[in-house]
């Protein structure tokens, strides 16, 4: 959730603000909320949980975002966060934590 703040530039605490707020700061959100289901495979309710959201909204999210991959710069983008979460969760499994 912070990475995604840093590179976004939106304060963290937002992030789980009760109001949608501007664009950049939801599609924070949302790109956060989909790599949390995809690199950690969580589910939309947990994410829900963590994120202070319904377990609906977050299928929203997950939903636009991919939306949002059609464009190539967003998608490469993206798709190295993915790896780059989902190796970090492989490497927390072999740790066992």
């Amino acid at each position: 959730m912070t990475n995604m703040s840093l590179i976004y530039n939106v304060p963290a605490k937002m992030m789980t603000h009760s109001m949608r707020g501007r664009e950049k700061i939801s599609q924070c959100r949302q790109c956060s909320e989909y790599l949390c289901h995809i690199g950690f495979g969580m589910t939309f309710t947990k994410i829900g949980t963590l994120f202070k959201r319904d377990g609906t909204s977050v299928t929203h999210a997950c939903r636009k975002v991919e939306e949002m991959r059609d464009c190539s710069d967003k998608d490469l983008a993206l798709e190295i966060l993915e790896a780059a979460i989902v190796e970090f969760a492989s490497s927390l499994e072999l740790l066992g934590k």
